[in-house]
């Protein structure tokens, strides 16, 4: 189970807002919730119409009548989505969470509904911003909470708790791109994926890797699903994905560590004894495991085969022709990227 809160980007600016403002938004999201392409139902509403504009004629009359401001957000858009295996756990329960979720956030008015054209199962819901009182709701630590929120629906209805990832997903919009040319800034979504693979690269197994991640200032965490199946996601700062999407599920980083693991034994069975040597008179996987030489300055010296320092030299080019496009002119940003540059690669 996830819970996220999906935030409209604002064009002219690059910022998201925390929902609808105007009227002619909140009729396109109630419209899109329960749009008959999804071939989805209406799992609860607290309105008094199902039509898209005389709901929206209604939370603007609410809005007027609790003297709110023309620009104060009228709702929230959120989503709960469960993956293709647990839709059994949760058919015909859709309403359930819903009141679950208004519980939880103290929500006095949604609108929710089904959507069924994805293999996993999801539920849109449109959280009207005004408790009974006509006061804005409050949403502490958002993201915390609705991790925490999906955590007890999976409890409640026989799941095991993943802790799953509470943010966005590392795929980059065509906003998004637009106004990073605008401004010349990497998209944090496009940064946790490089930063998730430099990890990867400069760590020998699974249990070196939470170390090499908080080198490069990513939170790894592991989890259990429901049909006993396991995972994992990432996470830098905001941002937060699940390891298929940064390109690196648990399932894959299980075969990359074995096959380097592999290499290693075949490489070290060929030398002498004098030959394994490094400085100290430590042995060169011992200087490779040292957590304090993990970081972006050993990410190359210790890829682990040719083919994959080469693909870790090609991901490095590609993130370097990005910023080139991106015409960055900030100097300290340039230092920064720097720093993950290979020997000889011009900045």
């Amino acid at each position: 189970m996830i819970g996220k809160h999906i935030r409209p980007l604002d064009r002219s600016t690059g910022k998201k807002y925390a929902g609808p403002k105007k009227r002619s938004a909140v009729r396109k999201l109630i419209a899109y919730i329960e749009r008959e392409t999804a071939n989805g139902r209406v799992v609860s509403n607290d309105f008094a119409s199902k039509d898209p504009s005389l709901i929206a004629d209604q939370v603007e009359g609410l809005m007027k009548a609790a003297g709110r401001p023309d620009d104060s957000t009228r709702g929230r858009h959120f989503l709960l989505s469960w993956p293709k295996a647990d839709r059994p756990m949760y058919a015909g329960k859709e309403g359930e969470l819903v009141q679950m979720f208004k519980q939880w956030w103290g929500v006095e008015k949604v609108f929710a509904g089904t959507h069924e054209d994805k293999e996993h199962g999801h539920v849109h819901v449109f959280a009207f911003e005004l408790d009974r009182r006509g006061k804005p709701l409050r949403y502490p630590d958002i993201g915390r909470g609705l991790a925490e929120m999906a955590r007890s629906m999976e409890v409640k209805f026989g799941g095991v708790p993943t802790g799953v990832s509470k943010g966005e997903s590392v795929s980059v919009s065509k906003p998004e791109l637009e106004m990073s040319s605008r401004t010349g800034k990497v998209p944090g979504k496009l940064l946790l994926r490089a930063m998730v693979d430099l990890a990867v690269m400069s760590s020998r197994s699974l249990d070196e890797l939470p170390a090499a991640c908080k080198a490069y200032g990513v939170e790894v965490r592991f989890s259990e699903h429901a049909d006993g199946g396991r995972g994992v996601s990432f996470a830098m700062g905001d941002t937060h994905a699940r390891g298929r999407d940064c390109g690196w599920s648990l399932k894959n980083l299980e075969a990359y560590y074995e096959r380097k693991i592999g290499r290693a034994a075949i490489a070290g069975a060929g030398r002498g004894p004098d030959e394994t040597r490094g400085p100290a008179g430590r042995r060169s996987h011992e200087i490779d495991r040292d957590p304090a030489r993990v970081g972006p300055e050993t990410a190359l010296e210790t890829a682990g085969g040719p083919e994959v320092q080469a693909g870790l030299l090609g991901l490095l080019q590609l993130l370097q022709l990005i910023l080139r496009m991106l015409g960055r002119h900030d100097w300290k940003d340039r230092q920064f990227w720097k720093m993950y540059m290979a020997p000889g690669m011009p900045i």
